[in-house]
C-alpha cells in the first residue's frame, strides 16, 4: 500500500477564474459601475483582481485536502464486497487486477 497522501479537489487556475466572474459580476450590479472599469487600464483591473484573489478568497483553494487514514475494517469490508467485481472485471480485461484486493 501506498503511504504517500492523497490529493484531492486540488484546484489551480479555475478557482482564479471563478473569482473574476464573482467579483465582476458583483461590481456590475454597482450603478456605473461597468462605466467606470472600462476607463482604467488593463493593468489596473488585473492589479485589483490579484490583490483581491490573494487577500483571501483564493487561499482556500492553496489547501490541500488529505482524507483521513482509512480504517482497517473499513478496508477488509470493501476488498470482500468487490473482491468478485474485481476477479470478473479482471477476466474481461484479460489483466491482472490483484493487487485492488490487498
Amino acid at each position: 500500500m501506498n503511504k504517500e497522501a492523497i490529493v484531492a479537489n486540488k484546484a489551480d487556475d479555475d478557482s482564479e477564474k471563478f473569482f473574476r466572474r464573482r467579483l465582476s459580476k458583483s461590481i456590475q450590479a454597482i450603478p456605473l459601475a461597468k462605466s467606470a472599469s472600462q476607463l482604467l487600464p488593463k493593468y489596473l483591473k488585473q492589479t485589483f483582481y490579484q490583490i483581491g484573489y490573494n487577500f483571501g478568497n483564493g487561499k482556500w483553494t492553496n489547501q490541500e485536502y488529505v482524507p483521513p487514514q482509512m480504517l482497517p475494517e473499513t478496508r477488509t469490508m470493501l476488498i470482500e464486497k468487490f473482491r468478485e467485481p474485481n476477479h470478473r472485471l479482471s477476466q474481461f480485461l484479460s489483466r491482472d487486477l490483484s493487487h485492488w484486493n490487498q
